[in-house]
């Protein structure tokens, strides 16, 4: 595996060596970026574009038999996958959001303008609109007639709104999910942690989170407003009250919780799989409110400890949850939904331990982390097995060309107005570098 960084030392991942003075240069731009240019400091992530790696020359890159891209945001640029994709070999990228078919977001928020272009887009502040613009042109422009890509989602969903983009309408999709580790991630009960946090073994803990609660995708304040309105129930508030209800909750951003006007113990930051499963462990039922999500690894990863799972109707929580059995679907965005359906899984005729027996058969079933190797196996040798096509890059170079020149007099100005302005030596460099790049994609062609 080819990555941009890694963390911890694992076997077979080789970090690719990238300019330094490019790779600072593109995280002081993405830094001030997201700090100025976006509408909200709580929307969901975004990501401007990256300059050119060149990754395409690397060993392991020209080794291959099948390129597989991942999360790439924030590592190789458009350029970069241009050039994978001239290489001829099967490349299949596998999306875990919205981002590689949009202008920059992560998640459109109901936006539907990666339909055709995105422009006057509602994450960014009008003042940088001709970046998003430019960017999503260019990839339309340098990606668009490519046939040697196929995409992949985890989730229904995602896979849906790819075939609706502008730049992945028409290539072959699959829906291939995640796979959990169902040796990590069991069923057990973590009595040990509980004595430590203080919770009887009979209290039945409620447990959200997930990696930044101030996230407003993640609908954090919409499980907090539903605790509250549950809490008014004076049966529910006794059971709290005397320890026998706990609410507690995983992820950045304490401060949320602490101004929630109730108890949610706070169980820090989980960086790794052991941990993670010790924590779900502790629970009896797991609530994922999300506004927006693919398909949250913190759900099934609860599903496969055996907890029945509260989780809204969006994106790829459908695939895992099944209403009814192992746990409900609500309405996103609306707590008193959220809160009914908590108050029904909380009375003592729910059984909620079948429903969690349910989860972990649907992941054994479903998510298994062999049928997710299996299924990328199987694709592997059906796109190796089929005759390759004849070879097209951007249907019209020209319109590729001019749209790589705009995108860089659009990044220019950008960087001017984030107070990031080059010199005058770094602007005539970059232009003739642009040229350069064009110049060579042209004699590639003809």
């Amino acid at each position: 595996m080819l990555a941009g960084s890694r963390h911890g030392d694992h076997e077979g991942v080789v970090v690719a060596e990238v300019n330094k003075e490019c790779r600072g240069k593109s995280e002081l731009f993405n830094s001030h970026f997201r700090a100025e240019a976006l509408t909200s400091p709580e929307g969901t992530w975004f990501s401007p574009p990256n300059p050119a790696t060149g990754i395409v020359t690397h060993d392991l890159v020209q080794q291959a038999d099948v390129i597989n891209l991942h999360w790439v945001a924030d590592f190789i640029s458009t350029e970069d996958v241009a050039d994978l994709l001239s290489l001829g070999k099967p490349v299949v990228w596998t999306l875990h959001d919205a981002k590689p078919f949009t202008g920059g977001c992560h998640y459109a928020g109901g936006c539907e303008r990666f339909k055709s272009l995105c422009m006057n887009c509602p994450q960014v502040r009008p003042s940088f609109q001709d970046v998003v613009r430019a960017s999503h042109l260019r990839d339309i422009n340098l990606l668009g007639n490519f046939t040697n890509l196929t995409i992949a989602t985890p989730s229904r969903w995602l896979n849906s709104e790819a075939q609706r983009s502008k730049l992945f309408s028409g290539l072959r999709t699959e829906v291939i999910p995640y796979g959990v580790d169902l040796d990590v991630f069991r069923p057990a009960r973590s009595r040990a942690l509980r004595r430590k946090l203080g919770w009887s073994e009979e209290a039945v803990v409620v447990l959200f989170g997930g990696s930044f609660l101030t996230e407003r995708r993640k609908g954090m304040a919409i499980v907090i407003e539903a605790i509250r309105c549950i809490l008014q129930q004076p049966d529910i508030c006794s059971r709290y009250e005397r320890g026998d209800l706990v609410f507690a909750a995983f992820g950045r951003g304490e401060a949320e919780l602490n101004s929630a006007g109730f108890r949610v113990h706070h169980l820090g930051v989980k960086t790794n799989e052991d941990d993670m499963a010790r924590l779900l462990q502790i629970a009896d039922l797991f609530v994922c409110p999300s506004l927006e999500d693919n398909l949250p690894n913190s759900v099934m990863e609860a599903m496969a400890c055996g907890l029945p799972v509260i989780g809204t109707n969006v994106g790829g929580i459908p695939d895992m949850v099944e209403n009814g059995t192992n746990g409900c679907l609500v309405n996103p965005g609306d707590p008193v939904s959220l809160a009914r359906s908590v108050q029904r899984m909380l009375d003592k005729t729910t059984d909620l331990k079948q429903m969690g027996r349910r989860s972990r058969e649907i992941c054994e079933a479903k998510f298994g982390s062999g049928i997710q190797a299996r299924a990328y196996t199987s694709l592997f040798e059906d796109l190796l097995a089929t005759p390759p096509t004849k070879l097209r890059g951007p249907g019209n170079s020209g319109k590729a060309n001019r749209s790589r020149l705009e995108l860089n007099a659009a990044m220019l100005e950008c960087e001017r107005k984030l107070r990031i302005s080059p010199s005058p030596v770094q602007l005539w460099w970059s232009k003739v570098r642009s040229l350069m790049r064009c110049s060579r994609h042209f004699l590639r062609k003809y």
